[in-house]
This record gives C-alpha cells, sequence and structure tokens, in this order.
C-alpha cells in the first residue's frame, strides 16, 4: 500500500524499511507480459518461482542502491528507473 513521504519519514525514522509500491506491484505487471509473451507456462509452481527470483532481484538492487546512495528505497527505485528508461527506449523505441 503507497504511504505519504512523510509517513515513509517517519517509518524510516523508526528503522522500518519501506518497499516502494512501484516496486513491489511492479510483478503483477510483469506476470502478465512473461505470460502473453510465452517467458511462463500455465504452471503455477513455475510463475511462482520466476516471480520469485525477478522480486529477489529487484529488491535487492533497489535495497543495494539505496544504501550506496544514502537515499530511500523509493529515491533508490525513482533513479534505476531515470537510468533504465533511455536503454529500453534504445532498445525497443519508443511510443508516440
Amino acid at each position: 500500500m503507497p504511504v505519504l513521504a512523510e509517513a515513509e519519514r517517519l517509518l524510516a525514522e523508526r528503522g522500518v524499511t519501506v518497499l516502494p509500491d512501484v516496486v513491489v506491484n511492479s510483478a503483477t505487471n510483469a506476470w502478465w507480459w512473461w505470460t502473453l509473451f510465452g517467458d511462463l507456462g500455465p504452471d503455477a509452481d513455475e510463475a511462482f518461482a520466476h516471480t520469485r527470483r525477478a522480486m529477489r532481484g529487484l529488491v535487492e538492487r533497489t535495497l543495494t542502491r539505496a544504501d550506496a546512495d544514502g537515499t530511500s528505497p523509493r529515491a533508490a527505485a525513482h533513479a534505476i528507473a531515470a537510468e533504465t528508461l533511455p536503454v529500453i527506449a534504445q532498445r525497443f523505441g519508443t511510443y508516440h
């Protein structure tokens, strides 16, 4: 569930790590695309394993970046997205 920036700051001060909704909700969208393009079959165990691997990698990357930059996980996720978007546009083009 998304939280306000102030709530996120207060939780961080109490030692609570808040994973940004943009990160944790990405698995739902990704699952549809993986299924649509045949990256995943109809087997639930396969889908859960694939999603688990992808999410662990993304969460680890986000938290590592936040630690390295001295920022929040949300700021780290946005920085990762900002760096990744040009790579995606270069590879797949843009829609106008």
